[in-house]
């Protein structure tokens, strides 16, 4: 009697997909549900968009080309992302945030507060609509 292992005929054939390939089928549907999670939040995200109101007043889009070349960049105050943060410039940001709050003086929780006028809209030309 000798201690190997006997091999028969059944062994040498193929082994059937429904034992073999389990693991490619779950990771085949991970991929699909991951995609397709994706693509879901994808959608509810531009529906948001569209319907929220923030695409008429996104200057990013291309339909406001001619828009975006108006914007005076000397009117912007920029804070360096690097750095410490200083009681200076803390100050600062509350000067020119309470100077932006009195030139809207509008209901903050209101329904008019993203109102074209409220939010100083009115000055975009037709065409760049």
């Amino acid at each position: 009697m000798s201690d190997e292992p006997k091999v028969t005929v059944h062994d040498l054939l193929p082994v059937p997909d429904e034992k073999r390939g389990w693991y490619r089928t779950k990771f085949f549907l991970l991929i699909i549900g991951a995609t397709m999670i994706a693509l879901l939040s994808t959608s509810v995200a531009l529906v948001l968009y569209r319907t929220s109101g923030t695409a008429p007043i996104d200057l990013s889009s291309s339909r406001y080309a001619d828009v975006r070349d108006q914007i005076d960049s000397d009117d912007l105050t920029t804070f360096s992302s690097h750095g410490a943060l200083d009681d200076r410039d803390l100050e600062k940001f509350e000067k020119i945030y309470d100077e932006q709050v009195k030139k809207t003086q509008v209901d903050q929780f209101g329904s008019s507060a993203l109102d074209n006028a409220s939010i100083g809209l009115n000055d975009i030309p037709d065409e760049a609509r």
